[in-house]
């Protein structure tokens, strides 16, 4: 009964409160209409609740190829995310490609809530894939003689010659596939790389099929591959020495002399050169290979230059170039300079005397002699490379400059347009400028990006090693890349190395 008293007695007071406080505001604002808040509960509420719109957050991916929202939902009855809203909010954020429209009204009329949802997707750009030559033939032109068991080497039989019948495939070729730019959401063109296109590499001799994606011989030959075409080439035969009766030979393909070669001749070839006799004092010259059967002595003045490779059964006295490698069973105080390996192999296996630059490794049984013979021997410096990377830089030298003159041109005549009318020549000077500067801006392309691999290749070289599979004799002076040494004792079965700037004699 008194809890009863009590909840009544306290109702009583509040109503009574209530009264009063309807009484006072009654007479202080007897001119002003007012609402007076029925209860607690209404005053709690106007002081507390306040309406929130749903929100719309928009991400967009790094690589800019989707678009997702998220959308927060209302509180206390604000604004729902309609389809305008939510288009507002892309539009913003400069979402304007790839937008999902359907799906956009789909969540205007059936929300959800929390959860991030794709609505915008980009295209993605395809990059060009470039043109493929396909080579039926041998490109490796690495004809090692073959070592007999007494340890002799046979320069004859090393099969440089490839025979070619007419109509035979040498080359094929799959076209390249143009790229596809792309687009961000956000309108921005993704570029594509572009793709290179390969001509056909048609040389002497050879033809391009109806639908230009072959390379086909049309007479009887011998295949080579020189700056970059393929030539199916004649031979040119001399069936005994080279003399009065012959002078000197120049010839485009292939040349085979069964004979000698005195001092004083000059024998030029634009593929490969085999004798099968002896050379003296004479100059001889191959874009392919050489092959000297029966060995040289050059008397200090006899030449050997090959864009290739170069097998002799002996050199003495004899300059010798080559891109490739030089072979021998010995060299005897010679200057010789090579892109690849110089290899004394063989049953003698000597190099004394002279200097010996190879690209990549040197390769000897015995290195110097027992009489302390001055001999040079250099690895990680390739003569040719270092040719080539001067001429590139030459030509892109050169390249820069014209297109440089040619940016002047078609800037002047451009100036001259936005003011003026230009005359009909004037229109032609400046398309035919364009179209030069475009053509010179692709050809330096190509130049800087053969100046990148020739780089890469000159800094792989510079790894080369001296090997010597007997001795090593005290005299000999030994360079590998910038370091340097001079061998001051005899050493046996070893390998000389570059560590750092330093000369390692090591292990086999």
């Amino acid at each position: 009964m008194e809890e009863i008293v009590n909840t009544l007695g306290v109702e009583t007071q509040s109503n009574e409160i209530v009264k009063d406080m309807e009484n006072k505001n009654s007479s202080e604002s007897s001119n002003v209409t007012a609402k007076v808040p029925n209860s607690f509960e209404e005053v709690i509420q106007e002081k507390e609740v306040k309406k929130e719109d749903a929100a719309i957050i928009v991400k967009v991916s790094a690589d800019q190829l989707s678009a997702s929202i998220l959308i927060q939902p209302p509180l206390n009855g604000g604004e729902p995310a309609t389809f305008d809203k939510i288009m507002e909010t892309l539009k913003a954020k400069k979402v304007v490609f790839g937008i999902n429209v359907n799906r956009i009204h789909e969540l205007a009329d059936n929300p959800i809530y929390d959860e991030e949802i794709i609505i915008a997707t980009g295209l993605p750009p395809i990059d060009g894939k470039d043109a493929i030559l396909k080579f039926h033939f041998d490109m490796t032109k690495e004809h090692k003689p073959k070592i007999n068991e007494d340890g002799t080497v046979d320069f004859r039989n090393i099969g440089i010659i490839e025979n070619i019948s007419p109509g035979q495939v040498l080359c094929t070729k799959t076209p390249l596939v143009p790229g596809r730019d792309g687009k961000a959401v956000t309108g921005i063109v993704l570029k594509a790389k572009k793709a290179l296109d390969k001509p056909l590499p048609l040389g002497k001799n050879t033809i391009a099929s109806e639908d230009n994606l072959s390379v086909r011989s049309i007479v009887e030959g011998q295949v080579d591959f020189v700056n970059n075409k393929i030539n199916v080439l004649d031979t040119f035969e001399i069936r005994g020495d080279v003399g009065p009766e012959t002078g000197n030979i120049e010839f485009i393909g292939n040349i085979v002399i069964f004979g000698n070669v005195p001092s004083g001749y000059t024998i030029t070839s634009g593929g490969n050169i085999r004798i099968d006799g002896i050379v003296e004092a004479a100059h001889i010259r191959a874009e392919g290979s050489i092959t000297i059967c029966k060995g040289m002595n050059g008397m200090g003045k006899g030449i050997l230059e090959s864009m290739e490779n170069i097998n002799c059964k002996y050199m003495e006295n004899s300059i010798v170039v080559a891109r490739g490698t030089v072979r021998a069973e010995s060299m005897l105080n010679c200057k010789v300079r090579c892109g690849g390996n110089i290899e004394v192999i063989g049953k003698r296996g000597m190099l004394v005397g002279g200097t010996y630059i190879a690209g990549q490794d040197i390769i000897a049984k015995t290195i110097g002699s027992d009489a302390y013979a001055l001999t040079e021997v250099e690895v990680g410096k390739d003569p040719t490379l270092l040719e080539k990377l001067n001429e590139v830089n030459e030509k892109i030298t050169k390249l820069k400059k014209e297109i440089e003159d040619l940016n002047k041109i078609t800037s002047y005549l451009n100036q001259i347009r936005t003011f003026g009318k230009l005359s009909d020549d004037k229109i032609e000077v400046l398309n035919n400028a364009q179209n030069t500067k475009e053509i010179k801006r692709q050809e330096l392309e190509a130049l800087e990006a053969e100046l990148t691999e020739l780089n890469e290749e000159h800094s792989h070289k510079s790894k080369g090693k001296i090997v010597y599979t007997d001795r090593i004799y005290p005299g000999v002076k030994v360079a590998i890349g910038i370091a340097r040494m001079t061998i001051n004792n005899e050493f046996k079965n070893g390998v000389l190395y570059r560590k750092e700037d330093v000369v390692i004699i090591g292990s086999p």
